[in-house]
């Protein structure tokens, strides 16, 4: 894969991201219309990773009040987000994404589901994406807050699941009560996620990647031959002693070799022009790759600024068109 097409995919790849988050709580603005009174007695739904539908193809599971508490998880996001872009953010929404709690980004074969938790109004948030809503399908005000229709070019179900916590579905209205199910349902729930990719040690970090279904690399790559028959990867983001471990799990049926190959494959990304400027040659100085015919586990560490002066590189464009563009004016 050439570097252009890896930096392509990669940047879209994020700045998709970015956009959900950014775009889960911007309905929560600073002047929104007078609401009606809330349905009494909706209780906390509890771990939103518990309301992950089966069928998702890859979960982000993040804490981002943590991730920028932290120094070195701060470094990197500072590069990419900063404070007078965000304070600008915070000003125009009333919501300030630093101090989300708990945020989940599953992506579906028919769409997308966001859910996030934090210190802003979830009924107020919902109530006025439906006032920029054209044209609004439906609204609802019990047994929970929801409204549905589209912004921008793309229908937009939006609930608000208990006082903090907003649902956001880009898909179709099955998706959005498939988890409106889930979420009515008391609370301990059985993780559906859990059963089908283990967390283990991943589980307490504040940025985790799960691909609950095989990936599907394309099999005219070497990587993707290699990992033919994969069923499932866990990944996740944790700041350790000044440095940002990076440490990965897949499982399946791997061939002889694998622990070397995947090491190869890692030196040959490094020594392209992404690989070096997001860090990767010096990170493979870190890189332990332990594998057997049914697990393969993989670790390296990246130094927080080297990280942060790359993704600025690749992003800067990406995120003020962001931050200052699509989402100022009514529609996303």
């Amino acid at each position: 894969m050439s570097d252009r097409l890896t930096r392509g995919c990669y940047t879209r790849g994020v700045r998709r991201a970015l956009v959900w988050i950014l775009a889960l709580v911007a309905g929560c603005g600073a002047s929104p219309p007078p609401p009606a009174p809330a349905p009494a007695g909706r209780p906390p739904v509890g771990p939103l990773s518990t309301l992950v539908p089966v069928e998702s193809r890859l979960v982000v599971l993040a804490a981002p009040e943590r991730l920028w508490s932290s120094g070195p998880t701060e470094h990197v996001l500072r590069a990419v987000l900063d404070d007078a872009q965000l304070d600008r953010f915070a000003s125009r929404t009333g919501v300030d994404v630093r101090a989300l709690r708990e945020l989940v980004i599953a992506t579906q074969p028919e769409g997308r589901v966001a859910l996030a938790r934090g210190a802003f109004d979830a009924t107020m948030a919902v109530r006025e994406a439906g006032e920029r809503m054209a044209p609004v399908e439906s609204a609802a005000d019990d047994p929970v807050v929801r409204r549905v229709g589209f912004l921008g070019r793309g229908r937009v179900d939006a609930a608000a699941l208990d006082a903090e916590t907003i649902l956001h579905v880009d898909g179709p209205p099955a998706l959005a009560a498939a988890v409106l199910r889930a979420s009515s349902r008391p609370a301990p729930r059985r993780p559906e996620l859990g059963a089908r990719c283990p967390l283990g040690e991943h589980a307490s970090a504040p940025l985790v990647f799960c691909a609950p279904h095989p990936l599907e690399l394309p099999l005219d790559t070497g990587i993707g031959v290699l990992l033919a028959r994969e069923r499932t990867f866990v990944a996740s983001v944790r700041p350790e002693d000044g440095q940002l471990w990076v440490r990965a799990e897949l499982w399946g049926e791997f061939p002889p070799g694998v622990a070397e190959n995947l090491r190869a494959f890692a030196e040959s990304i490094a020594a392209r022009d992404l690989g070096s400027v997001l860090g990767l040659r010096e990170a493979l100085s870190t890189l332990v790759v332990e594998a057997d015919e049914a697990h393969v586990r993989a670790a390296a560490a990246f130094d927080p600024a080297r990280l942060a002066t790359g993704l600025r590189a690749l992003l800067v464009a990406e995120i003020e068109e962001l931050i200052e563009g699509p989402l100022s004016g009514g529609a996303p």
